[in-house]
């Protein structure tokens, strides 16, 4: 079975979600997760693991995509003073070398619009994770034998899982905050309809039962955050907490209603079953989905190349498809049309077969019959030829010398009193309707006893 499927690398957990495609845009999660312990494993042996586990479902990929734990990755809100999208860019670049202390070459980085503030300056959420960690992905991913179409931040995919699930609940001049915990971080997330538009990556036990020792510190983190955000928002406080991922931070939803006063509602986690308590897959099932808005995506030149050739390949294969399909069918037609016509003559020849013995000798006879009506004409022309010649030839024209050819062919020689007497003799013949084809070869005049006369050579055809 093709499908979507997604892979989430963590420090605990490798993750493995799919989603099979209903139609063109729209898809539903497959009704399987898978989840297994990595953190004693070396690299190869999780690219064999998801290997194994892709054999075990019998899970074909149509696309690959690699969701990003927030806890790998730094986030910073820009406001940038411009609002032509390609200036944007180059301030982005410009603002990379502040933000963090790695080369610009050391790091890949993604960024979402967020609108503009009441300055008019251009909001911009910057996303940037080290190279290294993304080439680590991709080394195990394509260890596994699949090819990554795209890596994607996970704290989008959270904000997306979180507003399907309450869109009617959600409006559109409201802000919200969602947390969402996995094994060793909590992602603080703040939301408006449209975007996230804060977020902070808040570090967690990994042992479940440290949970209880970190809410206090996790709530004084969210508030701490609250503060920050309030001044960069102008006092705009949000007005409900959604919790999502792991299912042991949901015992303490009236806990976190008393420590923030404010309402808290729990995200439903896509799966039940299977699923250790301490882990959250919200942001993966929601990535392997088509039906996205927003994202912040993380590209290499590698996986670009990758891709490209990929889809090159893919196009190249249907065009030379289609090529032998069609010259198949051109063949097809041309051999059907050489049957037909044979067996239309098999067809004839037997029709024909019985008239031919009844006839007899009757086509032998007529042969025979036609090569003696062609003798007697060749017999028959050149007498005709001489009396109708004798009939035309004038008293100033002597004819001295005639050859008649088999073919009909006449060559003609003669003398005139005058050449005027031959080209009058030439008009004669051209009108005449036993001959065709005359063609003067020569006229020469010459004296003969103190008399000039003209000799000449005519060609011309019998037609009888």
């Amino acid at each position: 079975m093709r499908l979507s499927v997604g892979i989430e690398i963590s420090e605990q957990y490798l993750k493995l979600v799919a989603a099979k495609t209903i139609r063109i845009g729209q898809s539903k999660l497959f009704d399987c997760c898978m989840i297994e312990p990595v953190s004693a494993l070396t690299e190869e042996q999780i690219s064999k693991k998801i290997a194994e586990l892709l054999q075990k479902r019998k899970w074909k990929a149509r696309q690959t995509i690699v969701c990003l734990p927030r806890n790998l990755s730094t986030l910073r809100n820009l406001a940038l003073p411009s609002q032509d999208r390609d200036e944007i860019v180059q301030m982005i670049n410009l603002n990379i070398g502040r933000v963090v202390p790695y080369k610009k070459e050391e790091i890949v980085y993604g960024y979402q619009f967020l609108g503009r503030d009441e300055l008019g300056y251009t909001k911009v959420m910057l996303a940037i994770v080290h190279a290294d960690i993304v080439r680590k992905h991709i080394r195990i991913v394509e260890g596994a034998g699949l090819t990554i179409d795209k890596v994607v931040l996970s704290s989008y995919g959270v904000w997306q899982w979180t507003l399907s699930n309450f869109r009617s609940e959600i409006h559109a001049n409201e802000f919200y905050m969602l947390l969402d915990c996995d094994s060793n971080f909590a992602d603080l997330i703040v939301f408006n309809r449209e975007a996230p538009v804060f977020n902070r990556s808040i570090n967690l036990e990994s042992q479940e039962q440290s949970l209880e020792h970190d809410i206090a510190r996790l709530t004084g983190e969210i508030k701490q955050s609250l503060v920050i955000f309030q001044s960069e928002q102008a006092n705009k406080k949000p007005v409900r907490l959604f919790l999502a991922g792991s299912s042991a931070i949901l015992d303490y939803q009236k806990r976190f209603e008393s420590e923030l006063d404010m309402p808290v509602r729990i995200v439903p986690a896509p799966y039940a079953k299977g699923i250790p308590r301490n882990t959250s897959i919200s942001a993966l099932a929601e990535s392997v989905l088509e039906d996205k808005g927003k994202t912040i995506s993380f590209i290499l030149p590698e996986i670009q190349i990758r891709k490209t050739l990929k889809e090159r390949t893919k196009e190249l294969i249907i065009m030379g498809s289609l090529l032998i399909y069609v010259f198949a069918i051109i063949l097809a037609l041309f051999w059907g049309r050489i049957y037909h016509q044979q067996e239309y003559l098999v067809k004839v020849t037997r029709y024909y077969q019985p008239i031919e013995q009844a006839v007899g000798d009757l086509v032998e006879k007529s042969r025979k019959v036609t090569f003696a009506k062609d003798f007697l004409y060749a017999r028959q022309s050149p007498m005709i030829f001489l009396y109708e010649l004798e009939k035309i030839v004038p008293p100033e024209i002597t004819i001295t010398f005639l050859d008649i050819e088999k073919i009909n062919s006449v060559t003609l020689r003669g003398q005139g009193v005058s050449l005027s007497d031959v080209f009058k003799f030439v008009s004669t013949l051209e009108k005449g309707k036993h001959f065709k084809d005359i063609v003067t070869k020569y006229t020469r005049t010459k004296k003969v006893k103190d008399k000039e006369v003209t000799d000449f050579e005519l060609t011309l055809r019998i037609a009888i």
